[in-house]
């Protein structure tokens, strides 16, 4: 429900007579987020494509129709363009009034993916490092804090918020909402603190090893980042459970 299928709900609503639309979309089992996928891989916009799949959870990989396909501008052109009405084309001529320039393709190689690849390697190299404890520390604060605050905001969007698409996220598995309040105990040996960290590894294992089969699509770019944190949960486990 946007503008875009605003306009065709204006339209169709407003015709007399027998409204056919031939297929328009480019193969069966097409899903709203693979037609978005596609504009973002074309002028590689991986920021932006992680940023919707952290926040669009599983109605947005349900199968689509030719009348839900128009949420796309260029879809909605399709389906106009596409459509009779008793038999006459609903579209009798077509004027394009402004031609766009393309856009220059963003070919950066700091992809998402590269960026948390690194990130995972280097805190793996330096959680062996015995002199790297209090900057690894440091570290785990950061990295659950905006985890846990993310958690919030998907969890408000689904809540909290009318949008639809945002519900049933699956990112909620790794982006926990508790991450934020077991930040305050951190650094505590405590035997629930450890276990809570020992279940967080447990949860990400299970995540990962399932990752191809969830309901929802998840962005690849994000493995390496739920690697991560399933390293530091499990460091954060031994710290709390045999040191001291």
């Amino acid at each position: 429900d946007n503008c875009t299928t605003r306009l065709r709900d204006i339209v169709f609503n407003n015709l007399d007579g027998t409204v056919v639309t031939k297929e328009i979309l480019p193969k069966q089992g097409i899903t709203f987020r693979n037609l978005i996928h596609g504009y973002l891989n074309d002028s590689h916009q991986y920021w932006s494509k992680l940023g919707i799949d952290i926040l669009l959870g599983k109605p947005l990989d349900k199968d689509i129709s030719n009348h839900e396909a128009v949420f796309l501008p260029d879809y909605l052109l399709k389906g106009f363009d596409s459509t009779t009405v008793s038999g006459q084309q609903l579209v009798e001529n077509k004027e394009e009034i402004l031609k766009a320039m393309p856009a220059e393709n963003d070919s950066s190689i700091i992809t998402p993916f590269i960026v948390f690849a690194a990130l995972f390697i280097l805190i793996a190299i330096l959680s062996f490092v015995k002199g790297a404890k209090k900057i690894l520390s440091i570290f785990d604060f950061i990295l659950f804090f905006i985890t846990g605050v993310l958690g919030i905001l998907l969890l408000f969007m689904w809540f909290g918020t009318d949008h639809p698409e945002c519900k049933k996220n699956f990112n909620l598995l790794w982006a926990f909402p508790f991450h934020f309040i077991i930040l305050f105990f951190i650094y505590k040996k405590r035997p629930w603190v450890s276990s809570y960290f020992l279940g967080n590894s447990a949860l990400l294992f299970l995540l990962l090893i399932s990752w191809k089969w969830l309901p929802q699509e998840m962005n690849n770019a994000l493995i390496p980042f739920v690697c991560l944190l399933l390293l530091r949960s499990f460091v954060r486990y031994k710290m709390l459970r045999y040191d001291g």
